[in-house]
């Protein structure tokens, strides 16, 4: 029975460690949209640490987003700009 246990408390970590993992890049993800949207310079940094992300599109978003914001339009571009964000996130925290 103990032997059962072990398998069983080893199978439900081994679920749970990929949860863990996403909360972690979507709160990566968050951080990133939020200093985009927040300093000029930022892009510039997310561009060296995700050089595979479409850094044209994501500027296209972020000015969308910007003008959404001032506009005080709902937050469609926003939303994609997280998603973009998070794309690029997730695709550096895959495993080669």
């Amino acid at each position: 029975i103990d032997a059962v246990r072990r398998r069983v408390a080893r199978a439900l970590a081994a679920i749970e460690a990929p949860s863990k993992k996403q909360t972690a890049l979507f709160h990566v993800a968050e951080k990133w949209r939020d200093d985009l949207l927040a300093d000029p310079e930022a892009m510039a940094r997310f561009e060296r640490e995700f050089p595979h992300a479409n850094v044209n599109r994501l500027r296209a978003l972020l000015e969308a987003a910007r003008a959404e914001r001032a506009g005080h339009r709902a937050p469609k571009h926003l939303r994609e700009l997280f998603h973009a964000v998070s794309a690029a996130v997730q695709a550096a925290a895959r495993p080669q």
